[in-house]
C-alpha cells in the first residue's frame, strides 16, 4: 500500500512516518510540494498516485496565524483544498488532521465530531476551512480531529 504524506518534515509528519513504517510511504515536505499551488498539488500527487493520503501540512504558529491570517487561510484552507482536488483526480482519500481549535472550548466535555463547530481564534478558522474543503462526497477519506499526542504514546 502507498500512502502519500504532507508535511513529512513537521513534527506531526515525523509521528505519522513512525507510525506507518510498514507501508510504502511517499513524504512531500514543504520543499517537494507546495500545497499552496494547484497545478503543483495535482502534478505531483498524480505522479505519486498513493492509495490514500495522510495531510498534515499546516501552518500551525497560533500565535502567526493571528497577525498573518491571509497565511493562514492560504496554507491551512487552501492548501487542503488543493490537495483534496488533486486526489479527487485519482480517486484517492484524503485523511486531515484537524484541531480542536475549531471548537469555542465552552463545552464541560470533550468534544466529538458532531459537535457544533465555533473557533475563536483565525488559525481555528482556517482549520474548519481545510475541515469544509476535505469533507465531501468526492472524498471518501474524510478528516480526523485529534489530540495529536497519540501519536506520541508509546505502543
Amino acid at each position: 500500500m502507498k500512502v502519500a504524506l504532507t508535511g513529512s518534515s513537521g513534527m506531526l509528519g515525523h509521528a505519522v512516518k513512525r507510525r506507518f513504517s510498514d507501508v510504502t510511504l511517499i513524504p512531500f515536505s514543504r520543499n517537494k510540494l507546495d500545497i499552496t499551488d494547484l497545478d503543483d498539488a495535482i502534478a505531483k500527487i498524480r505522479d505519486a498516485r498513493p492509495h490514500f493520503l495522510i495531510h498534515a501540512a499546516a501552518f500551525t504558529n497560533v500565535d502567526a496565524c493571528e497577525t498573518e491570517p491571509e497565511k493562514a487561510y492560504l496554507v491551512n484552507g487552501i492548501g487542503a483544498r488543493n490537495v483534496a482536488i488533486a486526489c479527487e483526480e485519482i480517486r484517492c482519500p484524503v485523511v486531515l488532521v484537524s484541531s480542536d481549535y475549531v471548537f469555542d472550548g465552552m463545552k464541560p466535555a470533550p468534544y466529538d465530531e458532531w459537535d457544533m463547530t465555533n473557533p475563536i481564534n483565525q488559525y481555528g478558522v482556517s482549520k474548519l476551512m481545510a475541515e469544509t474543503f476535505v469533507t465531501s462526497p468526492a472524498n471518501p477519506g474524510g478528516f480526523n480531529r485529534s489530540h495529536v499526542p497519540a501519536l506520541w504514546e508509546q505502543r
